[in-house]
């Protein structure tokens, strides 16, 4: 194993080189579209992406004390299918993940989408 270093809307690899794209927990913090377009680029034909990102309905994210790790961003779930099928993936996969009440603060929705 190899460690790269990068930013997600400029990753270090070629063209066509990777066959999955997996981030948790960090999509609000990135240029979206931006980020969905790099990963397409990376990807082979047939490649995944897997996004789990923060719900914006989390209960600890809406108080005032927060506000310094709120999201830029956290996209509803129509938001991210749109975000995905802009970047050119087809959708193959998304749903919540129901969590118990000491990890509210874990993702808890997932997309997948598949590169064409």
């Amino acid at each position: 194993m190899r460690w790269l270093r990068g930013p997600a809307e400029q990753l270090p690899f070629d063209d066509g080189a990777l066959d999955a794209v997996v981030t948790t927990t960090a999509f609000h913090f990135f240029d979206q579209p931006a980020a969905l377009r790099e990963f397409h680029r990376v990807l082979a034909p047939g490649g995944l992406v897997a996004v789990s990102s923060l719900s914006a309905r989390q209960p600890l994210l809406q108080l005032p004390a927060a506000s310094k790790w709120k999201p830029q961003h956290s996209p509803s779930p129509a938001e991210m299918r749109a975000l995905f099928e802009g970047a050119g993936f087809t959708i193959s996969d998304q749903h919540r993940v129901r969590r118990p009440v000491w990890t509210r603060l874990v993702p808890d929705l997932i997309t997948v989408g598949t590169k064409s």
